[in-house]
């Protein structure tokens, strides 16, 4: 692997220069400087030059290192795939500026918490549910920023807007023209934010509509046969033709009672779900319409989050909302009658 002193002979210039420009201190007022800075990196590029994070820290007190905290793991399975995704893309925009992502996913119960073994320059903290959850990071005062999750004085968030991703479902549903719309959240126990933002966005979008709303299938049920139980109630009593799950998986056991009391999907049920993932897309036939969070502008929000709480300014708390998207898909289509469902 290339030296720093090997660029230096190259470039002609010494290697406290070379130094210099690899990490960044360009005297851009002056044209010369810059030429000879451009000179560098390209001798640098061709020598597939790597620059020493050791030696970096050292010199700068940062170790270039961002820490994923979390309290429960973050795997590339359905359940967190737009999560999974994000965060590629927060890694990308990292590296470019010379930072790297650095996994630490415990149980928050374990004797050192949330915070990693390593020193790292700030955080990502995901699943923070709670701002009790963020009570190891707090403490230590290190810079982070809250992944869809609570965050205290040390630290910023990006948020999802839940309420507008059941306004936006909704409304799609309403296009083709269902009026008896009914809300299905999750069928486990969930303690986060996003569940009565959510059940909100729901009932504001009934009341728009100029509808009551229709019974809830209550956060935290906890089987398949409580959902077809379900549906079957609202099919029957209160003639629903369409349904906004809390995400895929809740939308799988929707997809499983409606054909189980006879419904044709989506010409009896049409059926949306928050959260795009290869069960929704791909899996589920008919393909799942989904509510799904906007990689691109969620990871340039987390960057650029992580960067001001990085600086030495004082920097106040503060949160980004992300607006979501609606993907239609072959899930939603316009009621048609029918008789009773037994």
């Amino acid at each position: 692997m290339a030296t720093i002193k090997e660029i230096a002979k190259l470039a002609g210039v010494s290697h406290v220069t070379v130094s210099k420009v690899l990490g960044g201190e360009i005297p851009v007022s002056r044209p010369a400087a810059v030429r000879r800075a451009k000179k560098i990196q390209q001798i640098a590029d061709e020598l597939g030059y790597r620059p020493n994070h050791t030696a970096q820290a050292l010199r700068t007190g940062r170790t270039g290192l961002i820490a994923v905290l979390g309290n429960t793991p973050l795997s590339f399975d359905d359940h967190n795939l737009e999560e999974a995704n994000i965060l590629r893309r927060v890694a990308a925009m990292l590296r470019e500026e010379g930072l790297n992502l650095s996994a630490q996913l415990c149980d928050r119960a374990e004797k050192n918490g949330l915070l990693p073994p390593w020193r790292v320059d700030a955080a990502i903290l995901i699943a923070a549910y709670s701002s009790d959850q963020t009570e190891d990071v707090e403490k230590d005062g290190l810079p982070y920023v809250a992944f869809n999750g609570e965050c205290g004085p040390n630290g910023s968030s990006v948020q999802f807007d839940d309420k507008a991703g059941v306004l936006m479902a909704m409304r799609a549903l309403r296009r083709v023209g269902h009026e008896r719309i009914a809300y299905m959240s999750n069928y486990k126990p969930y303690d986060h934010r996003s569940v009565p933002l959510r059940l909100e966005g729901y009932h504001e979008a009934m009341r728009e509509a100029g509808q009551e709303p229709l019974p809830t299938y209550p956060n935290g049920g906890v089987s398949e046969s409580e959902v077809a139980e379900h549906l079957g109630m609202l099919v029957r009593e209160h003639g629903c033709t369409a349904i906004v799950c809390w995400d895929p998986w809740v939308a799988l056991y929707a997809y499983r009672a409606a054909r189980e009391i006879g419904l044709d999907l989506p010409g009896d049920l049409s059926v949306i779900a928050f959260n795009d993932t290869p069960l929704g897309s791909q899996a589920l036939q008919p393909r799942l319409s989904a509510v799904t969070r906007p990689v691109e502008a969620t990871a340039r929000a987390m960057v650029e989050l992580l960067n001001e709480r990085m600086s030495s300014d004082v920097v106040a708390a503060r949160s980004i909302t992300v607006t979501p998207d609606v993907v239609v898909r072959e899930s939603i289509a316009p009621p048609r009658q029918r008789g009773g469902v037994s």
